[in-house]
């Protein structure tokens, strides 16, 4: 994976490039569309929200001034989708959702490989999710069944297909009342058996636990089976939550879904301790996430995906005998802003004692920065 430092190396170059291009020079469509794409991965790093707004800007300049019908408008779509797609993250607005589906339809139709073909099946199930569409729905399971049979004869693409496959059953089940995941989870085993990489292989462990842990509310009639869905779930979602190269957020859920399964699970089943992966994602992940480096407009966006995290995390120490834990753990997810206050403090004064004139002029330009971060915030609504 890029680093950050490479990428805003990269972001910069382009900037400079595209300043330096005349308008009509027969270079700036390439090197817009490498600033985009430098901006979008940058964000995925760093979470700041303005990255994918001008990666979202030039990415829409280039579509516009790519002639239709032409590979630059093919892989202009593909750029926007890309950028859309990381929008989509944090926002579910229809709008945002239809104009996707339409840029991968553009490609799938011009294309019909496998992978143009499984991101129009997951774009279709993404606005059949949100907006409970059902026609939607159905086209993403015909499109994903396509994808599949034009992989068939390129088996590298088949890991992937049969995932998107997986994905895109297990809402249309949901969308249409039916509790059988069945079908949604062979297709996710088989994606894993013929070798989805890592971290898409992650987010995978991660569905499929969460369809074995519906499986399991909906199958009462025998215990045994209920048994054999909790166990499959806790081994996936642990898999999901031991990836290491795995986005922070993704491993965040599977520490939480480990908690639900120890929930579900009757008995003092100590292998499905979810402890240890709770506070985790509360002393080590979340921080990650959330770093001082973020603006604060960012970081309030991160917690909130995630809030709740630390009453969980504080239930799991209950549920295996640690209350001492479970404080320490409430603590921990609630201090971020006071960790980051008491952290500048301590500094500030030893600054004071030492420089006062220096610790005013950081005073100012502290209060400076809130006053334009607050500015910042409320364009931003």
């Amino acid at each position: 994976m890029m680093d950050q430092d490479y990428l805003s190396d990269n972001v910069r170059l382009f900037r400079t490039a595209l300043a330096g291009l005349r308008p009509g020079h027969r270079n700036r469509p390439i090197v817009r569309a490498n600033l985009a794409s430098a901006l979008q991965a940058l964000f995925q790093i760093v979470g700041e929200i303005h990255l994918l707004d001008e990666a979202e800007e030039v990415a829409r300049e280039v579509l516009a001034d790519s002639a239709h019908g032409t590979k630059a408008r093919l892989d202009a779509a593909a750029g926007l989708s890309t950028v859309l797609a990381s929008r989509l993250a944090n926002t579910l607005d229809p709008e945002i959702l239809r104009e996707r589906v339409e840029l991968c339809r553009e490609i799938a139709s011009a294309t019909g490989t496998a992978r143009d073909l499984g991101n129009l099946a997951l774009a279709l199930s993404q606005f059949a999710s949100a907006t409970s569409d059902a026609s939607s729905a159905t086209e993403a399971v015909t499109t994903a069944r396509q994808a599949v049979d034009a992989a068939a004869r390129m088996p590298f693409a088949l890991p992937g297909t049969y995932s998107i496959l997986s994905d895109v059953l297990a809402i249309s089940a949901r969308l249409s009342g039916a509790s059988d995941q069945g079908e949604a989870i062979q297709e996710g085993m088989k994606a894993l058996a013929h070798g989805l990489t890592e971290p898409k292989a992650a987010a995978l462990r991660l569905r499929l636990a969460e369809l074995l842990l519906f499986s399991k509310r909906h199958d009462a009639s025998e215990s045994s089976s209920n048994e054999r869905f909790l166990a499959d779930a806790h081994q996936l979602a642990q898999a999901a939550f031991d990836a290491s190269d795995a986005p922070a957020d993704l491993r965040i859920e599977a520490a939480r879904l480990l908690v639900r399964i120890s929930l579900a699970t009757p008995g003092p089943h100590k292998a499905h301790d979810p402890l240890d992966a709770a506070t985790s994602a509360v002393e080590d992940l979340l921080p990650q996430l959330a770093h001082r480096s973020l603006a604060q407009r960012d970081r309030d966006r991160v917690l909130a995906r995630h809030t709740g995290l630390g009453a969980e995390a504080a239930l799991a120490a209950i549920h295996t005998g640690r209350p001492d834990r479970a404080v320490r753990l409430l603590e921990a997810s609630r201090g971020f802003r006071l960790a980051e206050l008491l952290e500048t403090r301590g500094p500030l004064e030893r600054l004071r004692e030492r420089s006062p004139d220096l610790a005013a002029e950081f005073l100012e330009l502290r209060r400076r920065y809130s006053a334009l971060e607050a500015a910042a915030a409320s364009l931003s609504r």
